[in-house]
């Protein structure tokens, strides 16, 4: 994103550090203006397709995350060409991180939404709301504390 602050950077790579201990791969940003953010590789092989979202409120608070359509439109086109799982990840300030297949996302409860301190038209958006109860937490590693 070009808009993207340095510390949401550092809240996403970190999430993502989470994400490749738990799941065992290897996550790579794409390259900026793309519309998804990650790339999951394991044994030099494509294996998914990950949208990362840290909240600065906690898991409790809201009953849904947004995620963009576009980027929900993106994961699935990327699913569907290559075959490799897309994901939509959520962080939230109290170091919850939930998980949950894109095709598991029901596109249908969309709102107009998205930021509105910068004064751009672009920061609105149509957004999916995602139930924040359905979604997947992200396990430990074993071994982990």
């Amino acid at each position: 994103m070009i808009l993207e602050r340095a510390v949401d950077v550092d809240n996403e790579t970190a999430a993502a550090a989470r994400l490749e201990a738990a799941w065992g791969v290897t996550l790579h940003r794409y390259p900026r203006l793309n519309a998804v953010d990650w790339y999951a590789e394991r044994d030099d092989r494509l294996v998914g397709h990950v949208e990362i979202k840290v909240r600065t409120c906690t898991a409790t608070t809201y009953p849904t995350v947004y995620l963009s359509l576009r980027k929900y439109l993106s994961l699935l086109t990327l699913e569907q060409a290559t075959g490799s799982r897309s994901a939509f990840v959520a962080g939230f300030a109290c170091g919850t991180l939930l998980w949950t297949p894109i095709t598991e996302v029901d596109a249908r409860d969309v709102v107009m939404a998205g930021r509105s301190d910068r004064g751009l038209a672009s920061d609105r958006e149509p957004m999916i709301l995602v139930p924040i109860p359905g979604m997947i937490p992200v396990a430990a590693p074993e071994g982990s504390s």
